[in-house]
């Protein structure tokens, strides 16, 4: 009997027994493949060697040794590992099991997980605005740290899962900025992205953003900015802006007629444009018109928004052209010029009118140029003159008037901004009656502004000397004290702020001890 166990245990030192029965009779897997592999998983595909069977696989980072891998068991002919290290390399052996009886493994085989792909940041909706009647457009943005890649966006109803797909846009743009329309109305809606690095390479999703895309009926206000131009003796072209912000008008109402006239009294067109040409009208005649918005879900019309107010050409009085400034000097005079068609012999004069850029016309200041019967007339216009306001934007138009009374329509606008004025200090004394001491007294009226005095011995050099601040108002009294017996140079200047500064003021005194 031992001489039998020592034979049985010689044969399994020979024949490397294990506690598996291993059956050469079994089947392995066959056509092993790896697929779908990202930046954490991989799908391992295999034909069936043996039916109603199991399978085992080992995996591990390449070069692992037999039996120390991950060991997972599977009766489909298919496996997904997760959870894998992207950027590694793995390897894994595959068995068949028939009833505890198992193949020889096969293997080993590899596969490399992919590069980490990156998730997209910052993602926003905006420029959310109705479209036309079957939905609205948005832009998209969102931040990546690739200058080359390819996003999936993912858009749905807010209450259903990412993988529902209910609307789904795939973009093949290396643009992270994109505008899509036709998005349905009146639904809250959640949009995701993605980074598709590569072949079956995706990041995770981005954080979801909601929105809704909303539309309102026409407003009052929604019209704004009434304008007339390319005005001639018998037409004109009338144009406005019109806010599309989550409103989609089907058409816009024009009510014109002779300056003055009733609502509901005018001459009413429509149109799909914001503008419209007018034609055959009368001469020398001063028109209003007024505009409003047309939305087919609207319950009720808004209120037309004007009077813009326009004068036809008259009859043989010539127009002034080309309007433009040629030069700005330092003290804010505009160069200004334009030509004039036809005979300047009828004009008597010019008329500038300069009005703020969202005022209306009628408030414009007019402001009267002899005619010098020049073809090409220039005036210098220093908005100094005229009590603008400071750092505001407006606009000019000139038009001629004629010797009998009539006049051109205006041409323009021409664009300029005033610039912020800082008048010098008033300086009523920079005295020394006192032992060591200079008295100074001054006036400073630019509004929210400071008084910056600077001082030193006589002939120092403006930025090293001494600063003394002081405040704005009338008749403001300061002491320097301590100073030694000498002469002194003292500089006040206004600071109007935004690095606008007056002209240096300078007072030299005597002290003694």
């Amino acid at each position: 009997m031992k001489k039998f166990f020592l034979i049985l245990f010689l044969a399994c030192l020979s024949s490397g027994c294990t506690d598996d029965d291993n059956n050469t009779n079994i089947n392995p897997p066959t056509n092993i493949s790896n697929t779908s592999i990202t930046s954490n998983s991989v799908i391992i595909n295999w034909d069936s060697g043996q039916e109603n069977s199991t399978y085992e696989i080992e995996y591990k980072e390449s070069g692992f040794n037999q039996g120390s891998g991950n060991l997972l068991t599977t009766d489909s002919n298919q496996i997904t590992l997760t959870n894998l290290e992207s950027s590694t390399t793995y390897d894994y052996y595959l068995r068949t099991n028939f009833n505890n009886t198992y193949s020889s493994w096969g293997g080993p085989f590899s596969f490399t997980i992919l590069d980490l792909c990156s998730v997209p940041t910052n993602l926003s909706v905006s420029n959310i605005m109705a479209g036309n009647t079957s939905g609205c457009v948005i832009t998209l943005n969102w931040s990546s740290i690739y200058d080359n890649a390819t996003y999936e966006i993912d858009m749905r109803f807010a209450e259903e899962d990412i993988d529902d797909e209910t609307i789904f846009f795939q973009i093949y743009t290396t643009d992270t900025n994109i505008t899509l329309d036709r998005i349905i109305m009146n639904t809250e809606l959640v949009v995701n992205v993605r980074t598709n690095c590569d072949d079956n390479n995706y990041s995770e999703w981005s954080e979801p953003v909601f929105f809704r895309c909303l539309r309102s009926g026409c407003n009052d206000g929604d019209i704004s900015n009434l304008f007339a131009d390319n005005i001639t003796q018998n037409s004109a072209t009338l144009s406005w802006d019109a806010n599309q912000q989550f409103v989609y008008h089907e058409s816009f109402d024009i009510e014109y007629g002779i300056s003055g006239f009733n609502l509901g009294q005018g001459t009413l067109v429509s149109t799909t444009d914001t503008s419209y040409d007018l034609d055959n009208l009368p001469s020398g005649t001063e028109f209003d018109f007024y505009v409003r918005g047309i939305c087919l879900d609207s319950n009720s019309l808004p209120n037309f928004e004007g009077p813009y107010t326009f004068t036809t050409q008259n009859d043989g009085c010539s127009i002034p052209m080309d309007l433009q400034i040629l030069n700005t000097s330092v003290d804010g005079t505009h160069e200004l010029q334009w030509s004039i068609i036809g005979n300047s012999d009828d004009v008597l004069n010019y008329e500038l009118a300069v009005v703020e850029v969202d005022v209306p016309f009628n408030q414009a200041t007019i402001i009267t140029i002899p005619n010098n019967n020049a073809t090409l007339v220039g005036y210098d216009f220093n908005p100094n003159n005229y009590n603008l306001l400071q750092d505001t934007t407006y606009r000019i138009y000139v038009r001629s008037v004629c010797t009998d009374g009539t006049s051109s329509i205006y041409i323009g606008p021409i664009f300029f901004t005033t610039d912020i004025t800082c008048d010098i200090v008033d300086v009523e004394f920079v005295t020394s009656d006192m032992p060591n001491t200079i008295s100074i007294e001054y006036s400073n009226l630019n509004d929210n502004a400071t008084t910056e005095i600077e001082y030193g011995e006589t002939g120092f050099e403006i930025g090293t000397g001494t600063i003394f601040g002081g405040s704005n108002g009338q008749f403001i009294y300061k002491e320097i004290n301590n100073l030694s017996s000498g002469i002194y140079d003292v500089y006040l200047r206004s600071n109007c702020g935004n690095d606008v500064h007056s002209e240096y003021v300078l007072r030299t005194v005597t002290v003694s001890d």
